[in-house]
Parts: structure tokens; sequence; C-alpha cells
């Protein structure tokens, strides 16, 4: 009994310790609860809205205007340039009224070369008279060059038994009946006219017409239908692959090294004042060429180690020589142009923007022997030719003789020796129609000494004596004579060198 007492005495002592223990825990836990802050909401400021501006509309200003009187009717009060009446009146008049009218025939074809020259004067304000056949002898109106070239070439391939040929010279306005009614008006007479026309004679055909005067012979052969090829065409092709050929260097001369200054002077300088084959140069680096009288008149030559010329100075002009293996190679001339030199054996070819020139070393000369035209009109019209022909022969001297059929040239140049050895006498004599001019020029040693030169024609002469110090020139004394005077005062350069050290 007592036992069951105990084990009841026990059971609610553990329960009412274990309530007791939770009373304790949730006590203790609401007191940390309560002693926490609780977080404060500030309140949110009042933001009002912005007063609302008013803009008043802006103010229509009123303007001022003061209204001039009306002109009156048909008046201007702006000034006015009044024209010259004769220029009016010339410029009026530049379509003749009164020149010719060509109507083309039907049923047979026409080939038709122009060439209307400008038959205005600007300057006086008139007109020329219209030209005649009788003017045809004149080389103004014939034709010529490429219009002449054209114009046989065309009669060759097609003849004149079966076709029209009109030459027109004179302002003219000419009629094609055919269907498009077409015209070609020639008459303004302050232009030039030049150019070909091709109809076929059949009235639905329309005109052929070109401003390039090359090829014509195949213009008319393709309208035809047909297949006919200029005869001037192989050359062409024939020099357009030589000037391709000569611009290459091949296996050239041993000789061309020591007579290139002369030649570059001549050609590539284009001064000669000095003629510095003649004189001993050796270690000299720059020659300077001095007026006396004129102290802007100077011209300063420099060289090398080796004594060849690689630059001329002017004034504000230069023109310099690059070198490859002992020979230029390109020079820059004044006026910045390219020039670049080829060489086969004992040939020099220049090469400059418009000709190719081709030299050949006789002992100790260049002669030109060949010139190319390589512009781009040269290839456009096919004129690589510069109509020149050369002929060297020696019998006992030598002589070049050029012939340019085109303009009645002929020139004939002979040397005493091809040297450049004392005395030296070189001859000219050309021609042109009827007029003529020659001359004699000689190299010589006088009895101071001193190298003259001499260029005596009836015209006017020079003569230019080299005062030599230790073999090179120390100044220069040029005069001139006109007929058959005596020569003037001189007109003396002193001459000044610089050394390698």
């Amino acid at each position: 009994m007592a036992s069951n007492w105990l084990d009841y005495f026990l059971l609610f002592f553990m329960k009412n310790i274990y309530l007791f223990l939770i009373f304790i825990f949730v006590a203790t836990t609401n007191l940390a609860i309560a002693q926490q802050k609780k977080p404060i909401k500030k309140p949110v400021p009042f933001k009002a809205k912005p007063p609302k501006i008013y803009v008043p509309p802006p103010v229509k200003q009123i303007e001022t205007v003061t209204v001039a009187p009306p002109s009156a009717p048909g008046l201007s009060y702006s000034p006015t340039i009044m024209e010259d009446p004769s220029a009016s009146k010339f410029n009026k008049n530049s379509i003749c009224a009164e020149c010719d009218t060509l109507t083309l025939q039907s049923n047979k074809p026409s080939i038709i070369i122009y060439d209307v020259k400008w038959m205005a004067n600007s300057e006086s304000k008139t007109y020329k008279e219209q030209p005649t056949e009788k003017d045809l002898t004149q080389s103004y109106y014939a034709l010529s060059r490429i219009n002449r070239r054209e114009w046989d070439e065309l009669r060759r391939n097609f003849p004149e038994d079966n076709f029209n040929y009109h030459y027109v010279y004179r302002n003219t306005f000419i009629n094609i009946p055919n269907k498009k009614q077409q015209t070609l008006n020639l008459l303004n007479r302050q232009n030039r006219h030049e150019g070909f026309l091709y109809w076929s004679g059949k009235e639905n055909d329309s005109t052929l017409n070109k401003k390039v005067m090359t090829r014509l012979t195949e213009a008319v052969a393709k309208a035809r239908g047909e297949n006919k090829i200029s005869s001037y065409y192989s050359s062409f092709a024939k020099d357009s692959t030589d000037i391709e050929r000569l611009q290459q260097t091949k296996k050239p001369s041993i000789n061309l090294v020591d007579n290139m200054n002369t030649l570059l002077q001549e050609e590539i300088f284009d001064e000669t004042i000095l003629p510095i084959q003649f004189f001993n140069i050796h270690n000299v680096k720059q020659i300077t060429i001095q007026s006396v009288k004129e102290q802007n008149k100077r011209i300063v030559l420099k060289l090398n180690e080796k004594g060849q010329l690689i630059q001329l100075n002017e004034r504000t002009d230069s023109t310099t020589i690059s070198y490859q293996d002992n020979l230029p190679i390109k020079a820059i001339d004044r006026y910045k142009n390219p020039i670049n030199f080829y060489y086969q054996g004992d040939s020099l070819i220049i090469k400059k923007n418009d000709y190719l020139k081709i030299y050949r070393l006789v002992d100790k000369m260049f002669i030109e022997v060949k010139t190319y035209n390589i512009s781009k009109e040269s290839y456009e019209k096919m004129t690589l030719e510069n109509g020149s022909e050369i002929k060297l022969s020696k019998d006992p001297n030598l002589c070049v003789t050029e012939f340019i059929d085109e303009r009645d040239y002929a020139s004939k140049i002979c040397y005493s020796n091809t040297n450049w050895q004392l005395p030296l006498t070189v001859s000219n004599s050309n021609s042109q129609g009827n007029n003529s001019y020659k001359s004699n020029f000689t190299y010589k040693i006088n009895e101071e000494q001193n190298l003259v030169l001499e260029d005596v024609n009836e015209y006017k002469s020079t003569r230019r004596a080299y005062m030599i110090t230790d073999k090179k020139p120390a100044s220069i004394k040029s005069t001139i004579k006109r007929g058959n005077e005596q020569y003037g005062e001189p007109y003396i350069l002193n001459i000044t060198y610089e050394y390698f050290k």
C-alpha cells in the first residue's frame, strides 16, 4: 500500500516539474520578445505639385513696311552692262547664212571628210572669206596628216567609181535624204569642224559619224558587212611591239660609260655652256658658273666621285640623275618629269613622257637615229612614227641626214671627226620649203692655249672663249655679232670648283 502511494507521489511530482519547466520557458521567451523595440514608421512628407505656370501667348508685333512707289512700266532700276555693238554683231553673225548646202545623192554611198578651219577673228570681230579650190594649194586648207592618210586609205579600199567622195573645207550645211532627214551643220564660223561621215545612200539607213580619224576603212567596211584592214595598222602594230622591246636593257657596251656626260648635258640638262668633254674634271665635286654682271644668273653642276654628272641646279630648278652599274638609270627633270634610260649594245634609249629616242654611239659621239611619239594622242591616232627618216653615212667624215616629207624638211650635219678631237668642225645645213639655213661650228685651241667655240652663220654668230687654268676653264667670255658686224663686248662668266677630300 505504501509502495503504491509512493509511486503515485513520484508520478505527480514529475508531471508538475514538467509543467513548471514549460511555464518558465514560456515566461522567459515572452520577456525577451517584450524587450525588443518595435520599428517606428517614418512619416511620408507631403509632396506638393508644382504650380502650373501660365505662359501668355506671344504678342504679335506689327511690322511697318515702307513700300516704294511702283516703277514705270518697262523700266528697270538695276544696272545693266551694255554689250559692245561690234561684239553683238559678231556673235549674231556666227552662223553663216550665205554658205553652202550639200545634199547627198541617194542610191550611192557617200564618204565625207570635213576639216573646216576657224573662220572668225575674235580680236577684230570679223570673219574671213570662205576659201575656194584655189586655196587648197595652201597647207592650211589642204588635206594633211591623218586626214590625208585616211582619205587615201579609203579611196584605195572603196573606189571612186562606186562611191561619192566629198572633202568639205568650207562652212556647209549637209542634208542626208534618208527617212530620218538627218543633217550635219557646219555653219558656225566660230568653231572648228573636223570629222568623218558615211552614208550608204539607202533611205532606211542612218549615217555613220566619227570624230576620231583612225581606221575609217574598218568603220565603213563594218557598216557594209565587209572585212577590210587599213594598210598602216600593221606598221602601227610593229611600232608598238618595237617600243615595248626597246624599253629593256640588254648587254650594254662598256664604251657607253665614259661618254655619257656630253649627252646628259645636251639631252637631260639642256645646258651646254660648259663642254665638259674637253676638260680634266678628276676629283671635281661641284662646278659653279656665275655671271659677273648678274649675280642671280648661276648654274651649278654636281658630280659623283667617278666624275659622272648627277645634278644641275639653276635658280630654283633642279635636275637629278641616278645611276646603276655605272650608267644613268633614271632622271627627274626641272619640271619633275621622270626620264628612263635603257641600253642595248652601243645604243642608248631615252624615254620621256611623249617620246622615245634611240641614240647610237659612234666612236665617242651619240647620234640620234630614231624617235617614236608615245603620247596618248599618238596611240589614239596610230601615229607612233614621228615622220622623219634619218640616215648615217661616212665618206670619209660622218654625216647625218634627216628628211621629213610631210613638212618638206631636210637637214644634214657633218662632223670632221667623231672623237672630240681638236680642232673639230661641225657643218649644218637645213631647208624647209623655200627657206634654207647654213652654219659652221668650230672647236679649236687659240694662240693663248684657250679653247674657242665659234658658231658662224649669216644671221647671228656667237663665240665663246674658255680661259684655261690647270687644264680647266676659269672663266668664259661670250660674244655675239649679227651679219658682218664685229663681235661686241664679251659677257663674262666665272667658274669655280669644289673637290672631293
